[in-house]
């Protein structure tokens, strides 16, 4: 098949506008980790409006890195996920229970998406004397973490 020259550099450039095209689409939804700065600032704005931060974890994955934040408040456990792309910092509210101060432990978490478990402790005895948490899976495998 004989093609002419203009007809070959007009394919060829719509080749490379396409995969330019495409590498910028793609691009721009790479996440990033928030530098520290953003993810204090996000937090001093939450603690005006009478949350307090339980913990805050970097989650420094390659695909989708993001700031997981346990929190409360006087009713309610929860947590926030921060992540940034191009186009800002992307803030998601997370799974928000009520504190149930009989419970010795209350959980938060999700399996989809971003898979998260927040653990809050509320027996004194189990903060006082208590070291670790282990948790056990449903496949068997086992997990276990020193608190603070």
């Amino acid at each position: 098949m004989n093609l002419s020259r203009n007809l070959k550099l007009v394919l060829l450039s719509l080749l490379i506008i396409i995969g330019f095209s495409s590498y910028f689409l793609y691009s721009s939804n790479n996440y990033k980790m928030l530098p520290k700065r953003e993810i204090n600032d996000f937090i001093e704005d939450k603690r005006k409006s009478n949350l307090s931060i339980l913990k805050e974890e970097n989650i420094k994955s390659r695909l989708d890195p993001h700031t997981l934040i346990l929190y409360k408040n006087d009713t309610k456990l929860g947590t926030y996920i921060l992540t940034k792309n191009r186009q800002g910092i992307e803030k998601y509210k997370g799974v928000e229970v009520p504190i149930d101060k009989t419970l010795p432990i209350q959980v938060t978490g999700a399996l989809l998406g971003i898979p998260y478990l927040g653990i809050y402790i509320t027996n004194n005895k189990v903060i006082q004397e208590g070291k670790y948490v282990e948790m056990e899976f449903e496949d068997g495998t086992k997990v276990k973490k020193k608190y603070l």
